[in-house]
């Protein structure tokens, strides 16, 4: 249930009559909010802005703050402030970013190395607080640096600056640029995908890492252009009923499909590895917790 002074009746009315707001697209595009039975008008107000979620196509949420800096210092949310001021005001609306726009890109602190293979981590989200999601990329990430790699990395979103400095001060580089998860209901993105085959071209990748299983324009774009791909697997997908929903398979089609897009996963618990044992191209990395 959504707290009433979150989203006020008059505030979900304004939202809903906007233009720039789809309730279908929404619910396509982030299916978790379908599967909880909540309004999306309701949810962009109280949760989905605050996730840098965009409430249409046609609306970028992070895209709007990014030109507009005033309207997140007040804590406004993005849309209903262009609904009751912005419009009248002419704010700017940003578009949806692309890899190739000179925003995208944040240079990082790691020097590159010329002799050295290149990585690209990709990152599946980018929330206003650090949890669990950012907290295991970033340990991807200083286990990567460990070794003689240049390590680029990928984020869907910028939304939190002190993560992205985090991730720029421990690589050769970010780029920022919308992308979106695998579920049911999307499909893949050439847009998206042409903007990882930019990246891969751009920086001389090698190899594609997602820190999820729920990414695959990245992987697509790395067989377009003939590079290695490798998943790490988190989610214990047989036991995950919520996550089969999301994809619209059962646990068996997720781990075909899983298999057919990327030549190794990494598995964080011998449970998971467990599921791609058969395939001969997965390897155990147990999670290492620092005390």
């Amino acid at each position: 249930m959504i707290p009433a002074e979150a989203a006020p009746e008059e505030h979900v009315a304004l939202i809903k009559a906007s233009s720039m707001f789809d309730a279908g697209w929404y619910l396509e595009k982030y299916p978790d909010v379908g599967i909880l039975g909540l309004d999306p008008a309701a949810h962009y107000l109280w949760l989905g802005a605050l996730l840098n979620r965009d409430p249409s196509a046609a609306f970028s949420t992070a895209g709007y703050l990014e030109v507009n800096p005033d309207v997140g210092a007040a804590g406004m949310n993005p849309l209903l402030h262009y609904v009751k001021n912005g419009h009248r005001e002419g704010r700017r609306l940003a578009p949806r970013r692309r890899a190739t726009d000179p925003g995208a890109w944040k240079s990082g602190a790691v020097p590159t190395i010329s002799d050295a293979p290149s990585i690209l981590l990709c990152a599946h989200e980018v929330n206003a607080h650090m949890f669990g999601g950012e907290r295991s990329f970033i340990d991807m990430l200083e286990a990567l640096g460990q070794m003689r790699l240049n390590i680029y990395v990928a984020v869907p979103r910028e939304g939190n600056s002190r993560y992205i400095d985090l991730l720029r001060e421990k690589s050769c580089g970010v780029f920022a640029f919308h992308y979106g998860q695998w579920s049911k209901n999307s499909k893949p993105d050439d847009a998206v995908i042409d903007d990882f085959t930019y990246v891969i071209e751009r920086c001389n990748i090698s190899l594609v890492y997602c820190n999820t299983i729920v990414l695959l324009d990245p992987l697509m774009a790395a067989r377009r252009a003939g590079r290695l791909t490798a998943v790490h697997a988190r989610e214990l997908i047989d036991h995950d009923e919520h996550l089969c929903n999301r994809m619209g398979m059962d646990a068996q089609g997720i781990i075909k499909r899983i298999l057919q897009q990327t030549d190794y996963v990494i598995a964080n618990s011998a449970a998971t590895q467990a599921l791609f044992a058969h395939s001969r191209r997965s390897f155990h990395a147990p999670n290492v917790a620092k005390v």
